[in-house]
């Protein structure tokens, strides 16, 4: 209440219905809020001043004397109230020689000077009422400033230069040196904001265009059947899907083994009060060195025995592409929070057995809340499973509260988007795929590029939209109905002048798993920095070829090669965004971008259906070109 009553505008029904201490808070902080207005003023009087040619003259000197002639008079004056005395000036020219002194009794102080805490009710009311007084009239200064200037700019036009109020057509336009706003040079950039709009107009409206000529050429190719889908790959996806999680429960019991065995030689440790002897003390480091690495193969057998399962059926036994390709994406999400848990868990046990007195080897403070093993949990290994990251913490920042209408936006958004990317897929990419076919197979290469480029603004749109559906949609979604508070999934990957800031800040679950299991580890134990980036991006290579082309059963290795191809080109664009000025960062965008549309999802899109048709199309299969490949199904 005290915020508001701060307001310069309040009724005075308000006012008495201040209680004293919400009055004395109020007087407070208004106090508190001029100091410091007026604290700033003084600092900026002072640069200013300090920055001000100073011109003293005889004049200047002499208005300084009476100056400060009548300052030391009302200074005297003050000292004298002071003290009990009034100083009156009888004969009204300032001499002091000739004053009256004349007594009288104290006057209490303003209320303006006084203590808050020593404000009656009332007094506190009052010194409110003065206050918003005071901030009404600063309010309506600055309002008459504000229009004064308008005023004094429409002058200026009118009465540019001199005698221009006579002399309409001389004022001058040109009074000033300035830069066109594209300049490289200009002071400040402009905003894009139109263009934005535009791109986004000119993007929608060309693939509006090119659906309606497919639809009138090929008719409404969106059903609500969708592709067909046998009860077989049904089966075996549901089989799939619930038979994953299961891994993470044998994660759990291996942890729980674990961590009854870490309790069991800590609990040893104590009991023997620390008298062992070095023999013993390094006997048993070697122990327990040998037996996490019994835990680390259990666990790479159960994580590894899992994704070949997952695998075997998805390119085997799921013959819908759709449905494959989700099957495995759940199996790999789940493989890396199982392979995140155990790497975890392992550091966090090993502190825990080897307590450092010296504090030299510390976790984290935020696991204080949940230090092992009392992570060790199914509850807490269930929040794991579910929460929007792939990175294992015994605690995450969490919201205090969920906003259940927030999640209803992220839902509808969600739904409306996955939509769109359906109805742009079979109403606009399967047609231009199916009629790349006949290019790929006669290895035409300038209809190949012709198709990329036409293939480009679509796949660009599905892209897009499921970025955002999944990133910005489903992940959000997902936080706020688990209270997860860090909810940075991405990062302003558009703006990206280097490869490198892309691929670290489009997918930051990924980045995150790879930098903190991966790519660190391997730097600590002396890895070179460059080597252990090559190592990430194999790695991240095989995880593109696992998702794409098992699920359209055909391994070709273009997601695999998409992905090496990445580090010439982090190679050519670092240098990019180093350089000094705007060129540099601007030409390493244009590369990001030319190859994210044409070299990335379209020409890889063209490649695994040509594959899946040669292999399983029924009508108009394709021959693969100079032999390559099997046509047998």
């Amino acid at each position: 209440m005290a915020n508001e009553l701060i307001a310069p505008v309040a009724s005075s029904i308000r006012l008495q219905s201040l209680t004293l201490e919400e009055a004395r808070e109020v007087v407070r902080r208004n106090r508190e809020r001029e100091a410091a207005r007026g604290q700033i003023k003084q600092e900026f009087k002072k640069e200013k001043r300090s920055h001000a040619e100073v011109i003293e003259d005889d004049e200047t000197v002499e208005d300084d004397a009476e100056v400060s002639f009548e300052g030391e008079r009302r200074k005297r004056s003050r000292d004298s109230r002071d003290s009990g005395v009034e100083i009156i000036d009888l004969c009204g020219d300032g001499d002091p020689q000739i004053e009256g002194v004349i007594a009288r009794t104290s006057s209490p102080p303003p209320l303006e000077d006084r203590d808050a805490d020593s404000l009656t009710a009332e007094e506190a009311r009052e010194l409110v009422r003065r206050m918003r007084a005071q901030q009404d009239e600063q309010v309506r200064i600055k309002r008459e400033k504000r229009a004064r200037s308008v005023a004094d700019d429409d002058d200026a036009v009118t009465d540019n230069h001199h005698g221009a109020k006579q002399y309409k057509h001389t004022f001058a336009i040109h009074s000033q040196t300035r830069t066109s706003r594209l300049s490289s040079d200009a002071e400040s950039p402009p905003s894009f904001f139109g263009f934005r709009n535009l791109m986004g107009v000119g993007l929608v409206a060309s693939n509006l265009r090119l659906m309606i000529e497919n639809f009138k050429k090929y008719g409404l190719l969106v059903t609500l059947s969708g592709a067909q889908v046998g009860p077989g790959d049904w089966a075996h996806f549901w089989t799939l899907y619930l038979l994953t999680p299961c891994f993470l429960l044998v994660a759990y019991l291996i942890e729980a083994a674990a961590a009854r065995y870490a309790k069991s030689k800590v609990a040893e440790r104590k009991r023997a009060g620390g008298a062992k002897d070095a023999q013993r003390v390094e006997q048993h480091k070697r122990y327990l060195f040998s037996t996490w690495r019994v835990i680390a193969f259990y666990h790479g057998f159960n994580a590894t025995l899992m994704l070949v399962i997952a695998t075997y059926e998805v390119y085997y036994n799921i013959h819908n592409p759709g449905l494959a390709a989700f099957a495995e994406l759940h199996a790999v999400i789940v493989w890396l929070k199982v392979c995140s848990y155990a790497f975890t868990n392992r550091d966090m046990r090993h502190a825990y057995v080897n307590a450092d007195p010296a504090g030299t080897l510390v976790l984290p403070e935020l696991y204080r809340s949940c230090a092992y093993p009392k992570n060790i949990t199914l509850r807490n290994l269930s929040y794991f499973w579910w929460a929007p990251t792939l990175v294992y913490q015994p605690v995450y920042p969490m919201t205090d509260r969920r906003r259940w209408d927030f999640v209803a936006k992220r839902l509808l958004e969600f739904l409306i988007l996955s939509i769109v990317i359906w109805i742009a897929c079979a109403q606009y990419a399967v047609p231009l795929l199916q009629n790349s076919l006949d290019e790929i197979a006669n290895l035409n290469l300038i209809g190949i590029f012709e198709r990329v480029l036409k293939l480009s603004t679509i796949s660009l749109v599905c892209w897009l939209a499921g970025f955002f559906a999944l990133f910005q949609s489903a992940l959000n979604l997902l936080a706020e109905i688990l209270c997860f508070g860090d909810r940075e999934f991405y990062g302003d990957w558009w703006n990206s002048s280097d490869l490198r800031s892309y691929w670290t800040s489009w997918n930051k679950p990924v980045t995150h798993f790879m930098k903190r299991h991966i790519y660190a580890p391997m730097v600590g134990r002396g890895v070179p920095p460059v080597l252990a980036q090559i190592i990430t991006f194999l790695f991240s290579g095989l995880l593109h070829e696992l998702l794409v082309g098992v699920p359209t059963h055909n391994i070709l290795g273009v997601a695999f090669l998409g992905m090496m191809v990445q580090i010439p080109l982090i190679l050519l664009t670092d240098p990019l965004s180093r350089m000094t000025g705007h060129n540099g960062k601007l030409a390493g965008n244009l590369i990001f971008w030319m190859t994210f549309c044409f070299l990335g999802q379209p020409f890889a899109a063209i490649c695994y259906f040509f594959a899946w048709q040669a292999k399983f199309g029924t009508h108009n299969r394709p021959e693969w070109p100079l032999g390559l490949g099997d046509t047998k199904t």
